[in-house]
């Protein structure tokens, strides 16, 4: 029972939208109607549906995380900022590489080497994802989407204000994914290669980011690993392999990253509150707390948004509430507060200091992400979502 896993949550109070056994696309809107503005969207679905839902959580006055991409046009991105701006909520991505505490410390010592020169990064994951992602797999969406969109961002991140891309071309390879599809039409393998101008001296340094779902299965889930070189100095890092693996009988060899998740309980219990996987929603719920009290967001919390994107935190102060993260296809509502689940201690807390989260997530993912969220954390993703079960 999750009450016996996840401290302080009892299953009996969850609410879901479509009740259990009804298929309804647009569950979300009666999801978002049962919330109050002020309370937090975070959403978790098949890419080609974020924009829908976002819109339809901002306008009721909902802060929104969306996880990326947060949409596939410019156009409909230009249109949840100015959507944000108009009803003064927040509207930020989530990316929890820029979390992962070598990356983060990686990127702080890019910023010292000089011009940008060269960057190359891969992230796969193995073919058999694909019969998880059937549903959606070459139709809402594809692998760079997906898998390039992570480090696509961390590097932009480490070049803000120091370089701007001027060129971009993309190849692709065909096959695999095609077959194990049905006849879907969609890529096996993503690259995408990006010159950037440097804006101290006006020299050129080139990106590429390759991303892929056919690869064989191995040690990991997910291949990531990337190189970085500048004018000065350079930067290689594996974030699948930390030099942490695991033998057991019967089961197969493994490097663990439990810096990014910890499936893995303490004492029976749940324990990855302290993951970056779950810290970059926990940053998220901390940054609409202090909206909804007025205070103005933290440096360290504008690390959840591009920093050139600081003009979208908006502020508005209506009492904030708290809620948490959902399962496969449905929007749940339970009680959190800060970095555990409420306690009967917390329900009588100052009115600003609560928050209420719906989560919506479709039952194809199946990547660990953390906590809160509004439209999207399934049940595969990580058992750490039903830990922030929602209360009336």
């Amino acid at each position: 029972a999750l009450g016996e896993v996840y401290e302080g949550i009892d299953p009996s109070v969850i609410e879901t939208w479509p009740k259990d056994g009804v298929v309804d696309p647009a569950a979300y809107k009666d999801a978002a109607a049962a919330f109050k503005p002020g309370d937090l969207a975070i959403i978790f679905t098949p890419d080609d549906t974020h924009y829908d839902i976002a819109m339809a959580c901002i306008e009721r006055g909902l802060h929104v995380m969306i996880t990326k991409p947060p949409v596939k046009s410019l156009k409909q991105h230009l249109e949840l900022v100015e959507a944000a701006k108009k009803h003064n909520v927040l509207c930020v991505a989530e990316l929890h590489k820029r979390f992962d505490p070598i990356y983060l410390d990686a990127r702080d010592r890019i910023r010292s080497l000089g011009p940008f020169s060269y960057f190359w990064a891969y992230m796969s994951q193995p073919k058999s994802q694909l019969d998880t992602f059937k549903a959606w797999a070459g139709k809402s969406s594809d692998i760079s989407y997906y898998l390039n969109s992570h480090h696509i961002d961390y590097h932009e991140w480490c070049l803000h204000g120091k370089a701007r891309p001027v060129r971009v071309t993309a190849h692709s390879s065909t096959g695999v994914a095609k077959e194990k599809l049905d006849g879907v039409e969609t890529e096996d393998t993503i690259t995408i290669v990006v010159d950037w101008k440097n804006f101290e001296d006006g020299s050129v340094g080139h990106g590429v980011y390759t991303s892929s779902w056919v690869a064989a299965k191995a040690d990991v889930h997910s291949q990531q690993r990337w190189f970085y070189m500048g004018q000065k100095g350079e930067v290689t890092v594996d974030q699948a392999h930390r030099g942490y693996t695991v033998a057991q009988d019967g089961v197969p060899f493994a490097s663990v990253n439990p810096l990014f998740w910890k499936p893995t309980p303490s004492e029976g219990r749940f324990a990855a509150q302290r993951t970056y996987g779950y810290i970059s929603f926990e940053e998220t719920v901390d940054a609409v707390a202090q909206v909804n009290s007025g205070k103005k967001v933290g440096s360290r919390l504008r690390r959840l948004a591009p920093d050139d994107r600081d003009h979208r935190w908006h502020h508005r102060d209506p009492r904030g509430r708290e809620a948490v993260p959902g399962r496969g296809g449905k929007a749940l509502r339970a009680p959190l507060r800060g970095r555990r689940p409420l306690r009967d201690s917390d329900r009588n807390a100052a009115p600003g200091m609560m928050l209420k989260t719906l989560a919506l997530a479709p039952m194809t993912c199946s990547i660990p992400l953390p906590v809160p969220e509004f439209a999207g954390i399934a049940a595969s993703h990580c058992p750490s979502q039903r830990q922030l079960q929602k209360k009336k």
